[in-house]
């Protein structure tokens, strides 16, 4: 049984805990596919970490509050000023509602090194991922 250690904050995690936290989300992913989530009892999940169902709430907030963000968005390069007012005309929640179609996948929704831990050095290495208050099923790609 591995002793398991945490990363240090102020140096980062190192490059051999980064390929091994990867390929951990990349195998978690391939168990709990489309076919492996189908089978099984998944749907109490929300659909992605926002709930696809709440697209169109977070839609109409985003919108709502954009001419007060106006003076943040004017610092932005033009073709990021053109992707907010995409957004803000409907492309957010479109944006939620595709993370929602398939292919799907199991997601922990909150997949940072601050819930990680590592095997300690010297042994094989393995991640142990803990804090799924945000698990959810969505498109992997969307797993953060």
């Amino acid at each position: 049984e591995p002793e398991w250690v945490p990363v240090d904050a102020e140096i980062g995690c190192t490059y051999e805990q980064a390929v091994a936290a990867i390929e951990t989300l990349g195998r978690m992913h391939r168990v709990f596919d489309d076919k492996m989530l189908s089978g099984h009892e998944f749907g109490f999940l929300p659909a992605t970490v926002f709930d696809v169902r709440n697209a169109g709430h977070i839609q109409g907030y985003f919108t709502s509050i954009l001419g007060s963000a106006q003076p943040l968005v004017q610092l932005l390069p033009p073709g990021a000023q053109a992707t907010v007012e995409r957004m803000a005309e409907g492309g957010l929640g479109e944006s939620f509602e595709r993370l929602a179609q398939q292919p799907l996948c199991l997601c922990h929704g909150d997949y940072r090194t601050e819930n990680l831990r590592f095997s300690a050095p010297g042994r094989p290495p393995a991640v142990a991922v803990f804090d799924w208050g945000l698990v959810n099923v969505a498109r992997g790609i969307a797993d953060f």
